[in-house]
């Protein structure tokens, strides 16, 4: 005869292993209030709190009901901080009613100033049993500079001698790192993003930490400046010349700049990490002045003397540049050519130029060059946003597949498509669908009075605008796999046919 196990019969060590893989709301509102076994099991294991801007009040107040007798037990915590009808900022009211003793992890994304963040600050102080800390600034609603400075200096000076891991993912120029002269020889990942006038604020900003961290193994450094337009050429601290600060433990090194950067700035940098095994570069210019000074970076036999002199035991080269120009006076085959010592040293080394009007308001362009190796996967970085004019897209690679192409795509989740209504489309790529990871797709139609006059006329003679739209939506559905979107926006006021025959 067969025997049924229900639910109940299995062991506690099996629920105990279950209970790893789910944060705190499932699990208490799965289990909390089953039987005294189920209460006794919810007091056993670590707990990961989450809160995100999608949970309800009634939700946070639940969670918190179950932590009364279990805060201890927390070892992480991840909050998006938002405004509750009547609790005030999540992570006020969470430190406000329970200490976390045993954190170990904490996450904050900062989408306004926190409500009483002066007293959430007093108990990070605190933690001597954090490993990792890490803050986000994700809309980039301004906090107030002395509210930057007390985060990043509890977040760089924590008590806790297990601290391993430090983000400081919100614009700041950092004015007290110069003063700092201790040395800390425990942190071990670091991520900062630097921002401010050019005249503070450059590709050499960051040198203090190389002088501080000294037990670096990965660093992430994003710099950018407010006024972009400007150019100053950044000019190298005397100290840092005479006794370069080195970095002889660190292995991952990834550089984001939307500022001015040379290879004689990246050769000083680089010559401070002397084993370094892993550099993603990235530069990303959106203004036409400081866009033709990056022409040299274009030059793969400067990045090959680059490598030669200063990277030897480099394993993962990644490389992207984003460029809006209005005459950049490079021939992409060239180009293309030129990092041939990349692909003969790395045999899965690949490397494509992409070029593309921007807008069919503006006759700028950008040019996009990405090098990577296929096999690692090394690039986290998600780009917010990539805008084309359909049928402007020119593409120069190595040698590689057609369906390898996506993968110089698959960085981005939000593409924005500009359709020229008044223009034949000529040149769509025959490499099959190049988005394959597309979430957000905006399509924007010109849609000016003389067109719109047209399309009155064209409506008269048989409507063969139907025929075009459906013509510009198969070379879309060509470019975008359109399963994979979420969110659809078209910008026109004439759309009806885009809209039956993307959704279709």
């Amino acid at each position: 005869m067969d025997t049924i196990t229900k639910f109940e019969d299995l062991s506690n060590e099996i629920f105990l292993e279950v209970f790893e893989y789910l944060h705190c709301l499932d699990l208490f509102m799965a289990f909390a209030s089953l039987n005294n076994r189920f209460t006794f099991l919810l007091s056993l294991p670590q707990l990961h709190l989450i809160v995100n801007e999608y949970h309800f009040d009634y939700q946070i107040e639940f969670l918190s009901s179950h932590l009364i007798h279990r805060a201890h037990q927390v070892i992480s915590i991840s909050f998006h901080d938002q405004l509750c009808d009547y609790l005030g900022g999540v992570i006020y009211f969470f430190f406000n009613k329970h200490t976390f003793e045993n954190l170990r992890s904490c996450i904050f994304h900062l989408n306004y100033l926190p409500w009483g963040l002066y007293d959430i600050m007093e108990k990070l102080k605190n933690f001597n049993k954090l490993v990792l800390f890490e803050i986000f600034q994700p809309k980039n609603e301004p906090l107030p500079d002395n509210i930057k400075e007390q985060l990043s200096t509890i977040a760089l000076k924590c008590k806790s001698l297990k601290l391993r891991s430090v983000s400081l993912l919100f614009p700041y120029t950092y004015p007290k790192l110069l003063e700092n002269n201790s040395i800390n020889s425990t942190l071990t990942t670091l991520r900062m993003m630097f921002h401010g006038v050019t005249t503070i604020c450059s590709v050499y900003s960051f040198l203090p930490v190389l002088r501080i961290y000294r037990a670096l193994r990965n660093l992430s450094i994003f710099i950018s400046n407010q006024n972009n337009q400007q150019i100053i050429m950044p000019t190298l601290p005397a100290i840092y010349g005479i006794n370069p600060p080195i970095l002889s433990l660190l292995k991952s090194f990834e550089l984001c700049v939307k500022t001015f950067c040379s290879f004689n700035q990246l050769s000083f940098i680089l010559g401070c990490m002397p084993n370094l095994r892993r550099f993603i570069f990235t530069v990303i210019s959106l203004s036409s002045s400081i866009s033709y000074l990056h022409r040299n970076l274009f030059r793969g036999d400067e990045w090959e003397l680059l490598s030669k002199n200063r990277l030897s035991q480099l394993d993962i080269f990644d490389i992207f540049l984003h460029i809006q120009y209005s005459n950049f006076g490079l021939d992409m085959n060239i180009v293309v050519n030129s990092f041939n010592y990349f692909t003969t040293k790395y045999d899965d080394w690949y490397l494509a130029v992409h070029q593309s009007q921007c807008t069919f308001y503006n006759k700028k362009k950008y040019i996009n060059l990405r090098g990577f190796r296929r096999s690692k996967k090394t690039r986290h970085h998600v780009f917010s946003q990539m805008r084309m004019v359909l049928g402007t897209l020119n593409i120069y690679s190595t040698s590689m597949a057609d369906n390898e192409h996506d993968l110089f795509y698959s960085i981005y989740k939000d593409l924005h498509i500009d359709i020229p209504v008044n223009t034949n489309i000529l040149n769509i790529p025959s490499y099959g669908q190049l988005f394959k990871n597309i979430n957000y797709l905006t399509i924007e139609i010109d849609s000016s009075i003389l067109i719109f006059v047209k399309k009155i006329l064209d409506f008269c003679l048989c409507n063969p605008a139907e025929v075009y739209q459906k013509d510009c939506a198969d070379k879309i559905a060509s470019l975008i796999d359109l399963t994979t979107i979420t969110k659809l926006e078209f910008k026109s006021k004439s759309n009806i046919y885009f809209i039956k025959h993307i959704l279709l």
